[in-house]
């Protein structure tokens, strides 16, 4: 009985952190898919947020649309830091930092990495 609770309990957040699958209406744009996904971060349903963060990155085009993909690549690292996946979270703020000229989300992702940096430094307590 016991053994059947821990894998509930581990499928229930499993759920909760996995990205989610966004729901884009083909009169989406980049702007009201990032509104869509703020939403979803503020009520702490991070996966789902992830998952329209990520459609901006899968369905529009770095060349048009660079300033909104530099962020939503900045907002699923900051999701998957909120979230405590610091190895996630770095993964997208490198994506940022390396692949992106946009100057603002590149601060932010730098900030967040050296707190991660920091957190791995000192460990536990």
């Amino acid at each position: 009985m016991e053994r059947i609770v821990i894998v509930l309990l581990a499928l229930a957040v499993s759920a909760c952190v996995a990205p989610g699958k966004a729901v884009i209406d083909k009169n989406d744009t980049p702007l009201t898919l990032s509104e869509k996904a703020l939403d979803y971060f503020n009520n702490k349903e991070y996966g789902v947020a992830i998952g329209y963060y990520q459609a901006i990155i899968d369905n529009f085009k770095k060349d048009q649309f660079e300033k909104e993909i530099a962020w939503a690549y900045y907002e699923i690292g900051f999701c998957y830091y909120t979230m405590g996946d610091n190895e996630k979270a770095l993964k997208y703020l490198s994506i940022v930092l390396n692949d992106s000229s946009v100057q603002a989300p590149r601060v932010l992702a730098e900030k967040i990495k050296q707190k991660i940096s920091a957190q791995m430094n000192t460990g536990p307590k």
